[in-house]
């Protein structure tokens, strides 16, 4: 078998260099870190990379509370970065009440939701976080057996912003086990997350079955480059979608087209439109479920409407295809 080769800083500098537009001239960035291989290895490349270039790093671990030894593991991820001098690390606690049901879904959300939140009390604007090329095949996966479009098998995006922060993902290329050997080539050990040997989680029952597809031919890098390859062509459908937006007058409260506009475009283009007009409108994001937008698009196509989704009120006259609020 070939020898695993672990990133090192001229790797991990060379991963960076595409992100240096979207960094600017900072100073401080903040890393998510578990204690996982996958974070930690991305805190000390970070906290490398950083050093040679002057930022400082606030490296945030959130202990959900929902495994008895989530505080101590917390704790070991203090000592194992406390000899790091450009890191400062913060336990971001979920405090109250713990869900019953959709545990991984909610746990998520309320990571995202601790991490931002302390980025904005810190005037941070750039989050790290460490999915890899293991995830994005799962993510592709995972999105494949749920119906999703092009968008969705995309898969996650290099640099994706929330509200005024930017998510970035450097480690998008790199396979898991290249990241564990970058810990064993430190001699740095990490906390492996029982969580993700239960089958009663989709992406653990993903992995158990990663030899199998791999043996098919579905790759983790092969799905992947699929991921890619598709993200290539929602990046050209965006772009024709801006210039198509040039066409969509707004206002404060709603969003309106010509229709002989709206009838040249291709369905997906429609889609797209109509999706930004709602959120201009209700200031959602997404701003409905994609079968209501998709099915209104359908109904579009007749001569007259007058529908209601998503706290809109959408109406196409002979003219006019005009989003606004529903009135109450």
């Amino acid at each position: 078998m070939p020898v695993i080769q672990p990133i090192r800083a001229e790797n991990f500098s060379a991963l960076m260099a595409a992100f240096l537009s979207d960094l600017g001239a900072i100073k401080k960035l903040a890393v998510a870190v578990s204690g996982g291989a996958d974070s930690l290895a991305l805190a000390l490349l970070l906290s490398d990379w950083a050093r040679d270039n002057q930022i400082h790093i606030h490296a945030l671990t959130v202990d959900h509370g929902l495994r008895p030894e989530s505080k101590a593991e917390t704790a070991q991820v203090k000592t194992w970065l406390a000899p790091y001098k450009n890191i400062t690390h913060e336990t971001l606690v979920w405090k109250g009440a713990k869900p019953k049901t959709k545990i991984s879904e909610i746990a998520r959300a309320k990571r995202y939701e601790l991490l931002l939140d302390y980025c904005r009390k810190h005037k941070i604007k750039h989050l790290f976080v460490a999915h890899h090329l293991n995830d994005q095949a799962e993510t592709f996966l995972l999105r494949l057996a749920g119906g999703s479009g092009l968008d969705g098998l995309a898969g996650m995006l290099p640099v994706q912003l929330r509200d005024d922060i930017k998510i970035i993902r450097p480690l998008l290329s790199i396979p898991r086990d290249r990241l564990v050997a970058t810990l064993k080539s430190r001699k740095q050990k990490w906390i492996d997350d029982p969580t993700n040997q239960k089958t009663e989680y989709a992406r653990p029952r993903l992995r158990k079955a990663e030899k199998i597809l791999a043996a098919e031919g579905l790759t983790p890098e092969r799905l992947a480059t699929t991921a890619a390859r598709l993200a290539r062509g929602r990046v050209a459908l965006e772009f024709f979608a801006d210039e198509k937006w040039s066409q969509v007058t707004r206002d404060k409260t709603s969003a309106q087209m010509r229709v002989v506009d709206w009838e040249a475009l291709p369905l997906d283009l429609k889609v797209r439109i109509l999706t930004r007009m709602l959120a201009h409108v209700n200031g959602k994001t997404p701003p409905a479920r994609m079968e209501q937008i998709e099915s209104l698009v359908d109904r579009l196509g007749g001569a007259r409407l007058r529908a209601t989704i998503a706290g809109c009120m959408v109406s196409k006259g002979e003219k006019i295809l005009r989003v606004s609020p529903e009135k109450p």
